[in-house]
């Protein structure tokens, strides 16, 4: 011990999992034992069952946006050459917490967090994508969603309306953004960047702009005059033929007209 570790103190969240360990905040790394509390000798003895564990388990104190490494050890394995299984990369958030993800653990883990250096690097795809551009949702909405980029320190977005009228999103955690309070039958243009959450906040650069029209608002007005009126009533045109002329009538989102023959047995104007 080289006097400056101290106990992990981690956060766990996850039924029966289990973390216990030490930090050395002065040279920035820390080891650590992970166990599924249900792994006991008096379960393997009695042949119970042990389900696999998962969850989180998050290590405060180190420094904010950094990066780091975590070597993942096999405590089973007699072999030393064999006993590092994996080696991740993982960052400090801007608070200095670092997050370690547990998936499926049936016996136990151990690991060690060692530091590699400050985030510098933008979150990937970079620049961002669109997983769905722009596109109405109604009258007054529009919704989009940007590819899912990836980076250690984590990722935020931000969606950037650059024409129309619209409204910015503000840095958010979500993918998906959703533009309300629009005007109706107008075209808007939308653009998305990403960065992560280092102390660095490294951004990546604009997706292309893409655009999206908002709904009209639905006519539910029938054309002027109503009801409709003649232009010219019918009259005979020879001997087996009527003509007939309606007002021209108005609407905005313009007129057809059904000529309808109640009498006499002659033909609708289909």
């Amino acid at each position: 011990n080289n006097g400056n570790y101290e106990d992990m103190a981690a956060t766990v969240t996850g039924t029966d999992l289990r973390a216990w360990g030490q930090k050395d905040l002065a040279n920035d790394n820390a080891h650590l034992w992970v166990q599924n509390d249900e792994h006991t000798w008096y379960n393997i003895v009695n042949s119970n069952p042990m389900p696999p564990v998962s969850g989180t388990i998050e290590i405060s104190g180190f420094q904010p946006g950094g990066s780091y490494s975590v070597d993942w050890w096999d405590t089973y394995e007699p072999v030393k050459a064999n006993q590092i299984i994996s080696t991740d990369p993982v960052s400090a958030n801007g608070s200095g917490v670092i997050t370690l993800t547990i998936t499926n653990l049936a016996t136990d883990i151990a690991a060690k967090i060692s530091y590699s250096g400050t985030d510098i690097t933008a979150p990937t795809p970079d620049p961002a994508t669109w997983a769905t551009v722009p596109y109405s949702t109604g009258t007054t909405s529009i919704s989009m969603t940007a590819t899912t980029a990836s980076d250690p320190s984590g990722v935020e977005y931000l969606f950037d309306c650059t024409a129309g009228g619209g409204n910015d999103s503000g840095w958010q955690d979500s993918t998906t953004y959703e533009d309300t309070g629009l005007t109706p039958d107008t075209q808007y243009t939308y653009r998305v960047q990403a960065r992560d959450k280092s102390a660095n906040q490294n951004a990546g650069g604009w997706s292309t702009s893409e655009s999206a029209t908002t709904d009209a608002t639905p006519d539910t007005t029938a054309p002027t005059p109503d009801p409709l009126t003649w232009a010219t009533v019918p009259y005979s045109t020879g001997m087996t033929s009527i003509s007939m002329t309606a007002t021209t009538a108005s609407d905005p989102s313009g007129v057809e007209y059904f000529f309808d023959c109640t009498a006499g047995g002659g033909n609708d104007s289909s």
